[in-house]
Order: structure tokens, then sequence, then C-alpha cells
């Protein structure tokens, strides 16, 4: 019983991941009093409401999404954390779509950029993410949440490998934990930052 509740909580976590990522696409980039009251949010933003990445159908994924999606794909084809794997993955999605909504890419941040170039230009995907201090995206760790429901089986290290996939595309040094707000350049146990 156990295990069908952990796999019930997995997809859950999946799911919940990629619907709540295609709920803000539209709402992305807003200042927080221009998007609408929380009874409001839908899909389909309320008429009259300047929808970021105009043309993209309601309840479309990100990159975000499509990211998480690469990684879960790896773990699941190599049972682990392989990062030239998941680096493959991740530059077939931003080169062709793969597990992109309707195989169309957009969205692609300025710090996943240059770690998709770096990879592309023959950088190891542990090297490929930008290393300057502000160069720690927070949307990187959404990607690997997916990964730490698969991975986490208890260990308080069991975040590592989610971490070391997080900084394929975002390795600043010196990241702040979120949860004990410790500033270091090895990776935090509890959130997996670095």
């Amino acid at each position: 019983m156990a295990m069908s509740t952990h796999k019930s909580r997995q997809k859950g976590g999946l799911f919940g991941l990629l619907i709540g990522d295609a709920l803000g696409v539209p709402y992305e980039f807003h200042r927080r009093e221009a998007i609408p009251d929380p009874q409001l949010i839908e899909m389909t933003p309320p008429d009259g409401f300047r929808r970021a990445h105009r043309g993209v159908p309601p309840g479309t994924w990100s990159d975000d999404g499509a990211q998480a999606l690469c990684l879960l794909a790896s773990l699941l084809d190599k049972g682990r954390l392989e990062l030239d794997d998941f680096a493959a993955r991740l530059l077939d999605w931003y080169e062709k779509g793969y597990l992109a909504v309707d195989g169309r890419v957009f969205d692609v941040g300025v710090q996943t950029t240059v770690a998709f170039r770096a990879l592309m230009g023959g950088a190891a995907p542990h090297l490929a993410g930008p290393a300057e201090e502000r160069s720690n995206g927070t949307r990187a760790r959404t990607r690997t949440s997916c990964a730490t429901r698969t991975c986490n089986r208890g260990s308080p290290t069991a975040t590592r490998g989610p971490a070391s996939a997080a900084r394929s595309t975002a390795s600043g040094r010196g990241a702040r934990c979120r949860v004990t707000r410790r500033r270091g350049t090895t990776p935090c146990a509890r959130c997996g930052a670095s």
C-alpha cells in the first residue's frame, strides 16, 4: 500500500507542477498589483488582462514544465541522474521542442540560454551554467522538484542529485538556502541550494 501511495504522490506532484506552471504562464512578468484577484485566475486570463506569451494556447506549460519532464524522462530511463543524458534531452527540447506542448519552445531564460550555448560548444553539463554569484536562477529549482520526489526516499542527501541537475542550467555560487538562509558553495541538504 505504501508503494501505491508513494506513486500517487509522485504523479500528483508532477501533475501539480505542470498544471501550476501552465496556470502561471499568462501571468508571468507582471507586477504583483497587475495580477487579477486569485478567484479570477484561470488558464485564460480575464478580459482586458494583457497576457504574457500571446499566441501560446491556454493550458501550455512553460520551459520549466518541459525541462522538468526532460529530467524525469532521463531519471526514469537511466534509473539515476546522468548529467550527459539530461543535458542531451534539454538540448533536444531547446532545438526540437522535445516534451514541449505542440513542440513549441518559448520563454528561454538568459542563464539557460548561456548554459545551452556552452553545452553546444562542448562544455561538461556540470560546468555549463553561469558561475557568477548573481547567476543562480530560482527557476532551475522548480524543474528539479519532480526529481526530488522521485529520488528522495528519506535520505538527507537525496536532493544532491536534483541540485546537481539544476546546476546544469544555473550553477551560480553563493545561493542562499531558502530554509536555513545559509550561503555556501556545496549543496544544502535541506533545499539543494549551493
